[in-house]
């Protein structure tokens, strides 16, 4: 089973691809709604936890890829869609703003309130941009999970 998510060789079938797709859905609603990620153990568990769980989905989709004849170029495309739409979204629910002022005002950069102030309302415009990132990132995840689900391989027509 082990193989299945972390060995960088052979090939997979959509079932064994169902099966790995299923664990990561498990894995990410744990991640996102069971694990308190803003505690010192959720920070330990997401220091770990994240980097084997992306190694394992890089490693599940170039076999997949692979499977399917193609090299793991669509995996990376896919990765950094997801950058760019991450850093995108951040900078328009907060972190645009934030830095705008705070490099229009350098003359505050001492004063702890006011950056105490310019905190809360960038907690306050990422909190309200937190679900609608959620979901704008899961579209493209959602597309290529199922792309990668569907599209028939070598192994599926033998």
């Amino acid at each position: 089973m082990l193989s299945l998510f972390f060995s960088p060789t052979g090939l997979i079938s959509r079932p064994q691809y169902w099966l790995a797709c299923g664990a990561y859905v498990l894995c990410y609603i744990a991640l996102i709604y069971v694990v308190d990620l803003t505690s010192m153990t959720g920070f330990w568990l997401g220091f770990f936890f994240v980097p084997a769980l992306f190694y394992s989905i890089y490693q599940v989709s170039k076999k997949r890829l692979h499977d399917m004849g193609y090299s793991a170029r669509p995996f990376w495309m896919w990765f950094l869609l997801l950058i760019i739409l991450f850093v995108g979204l951040a900078l328009y629910f907060g972190w645009g703003e934030y830095f705008n002022v705070l490099f229009d005002n350098p003359e505050k950069h001492n004063d702890e309130a006011w950056i105490k102030m310019q905190e809360i309302k960038l907690q306050e415009s990422l909190a309200i941009g937190r679900e609608p990132t959620r979901l704008i990132m899961l579209i493209p995840s959602i597309l290529f999970l199922i792309w990668l689900a569907v599209t028939p391989g070598k192994s599926d027509r033998t």
